[in-house]
């Protein structure tokens, strides 16, 4: 994620976090599972997602 975060930037010149890059990717899938036929990886994977964010705002911001 740390990378992709650094390319958007570069693309972009927004400032993104990695946990708001894993924010981004667990709404794309939360969108998808509402979208077309059901598709058990897109709540897989946005659980998956979250937990990434988690991990990332404990590196980031700090435990608590």
């Amino acid at each position: 994620m740390a990378a992709i975060v650094e390319a958007f930037r570069a693309i972009t010149k927004h400032e993104l976090t990695t946990e708001q890059g894993w924010l981004f990717m667990e709404v794309v899938k939360l969108v998808r599972s509402q979208q077309g036929a059901y598709r058990p990886d897109n709540y897989e994977d946005a659980v998956a997602y979250a937990a990434l964010r988690g991990e990332a705002a404990s590196l980031e911001r700090g435990e608590a």
